[in-house]
């Protein structure tokens, strides 16, 4: 995926995602399969997964300071990257404790909202200033799947909201 299609992509299914979000009522935020995250703890957790590459890729000259690693294979087809993920997720992987989200009341869907939607943008709009070769190169840890180029991480990111999008709208029918 070229970067304009991933940050377009990133733009509407994040929007169209706090739109949703916002639309729901108090039950339907609090709602959660027995041992799953509510409704409003996926919100947190999309908070919590995009904040640290936002942080991370907003200051490109930080970025390639942090030495966070490097690749002359290129990135990997977006399938692959869902696979890569998918088999994880089938071996009993989760996300760590850092991005798991404490209970959320109600009355935060709003803030989360606003944070989610601020960082999303300054992320969208960090990523224009990689190069395609840049986004092809440069790494990011992953806690499941390891060390991905940023596009990977970003077509990551793409999967990640449709995954747990897919949880809710699962719960709500």
């Amino acid at each position: 995926m070229e970067t304009q299609t991933i940050t377009a992509q990133l733009k509407t299914d994040y929007s169209d995602f706090t739109q949703f979000m916002q639309g729901l009522n108090e039950e339907q935020i609090l709602m959660a399969f027995p041992e799953k995250w509510s409704n409003g703890q996926i919100l947190s957790h999309m908070y919590m997964s995009i904040r640290p590459l936002e942080k991370l890729l907003r200051d490109k000259a930080q970025f390639f300071q942090a030495g966070m690693g490097k690749t002359d294979q290129g990135s990997r087809p977006y399938d692959t990257i869902v696979r890569i993920y998918q088999a994880e997720l089938a071996k009993g992987g989760k996300a760590p404790k850092a991005f798991g989200p404490d209970p959320v009341p109600f009355e935060q869907v709003p803030v989360l909202v606003e944070k989610l939607n601020k960082s999303m943008n300054t992320l969208t709009q960090a990523l224009e200033s990689y190069t395609e070769e840049e986004l092809d190169t440069y790494c990011i840890p992953h806690p499941l799947i390891g060390h991905m180029t940023i596009r990977e991480f970003m077509m990551f990111s793409i999967y990640h909201l449709g995954h747990h999008r897919k949880q809710i709208d699962a719960r709500l029918t």
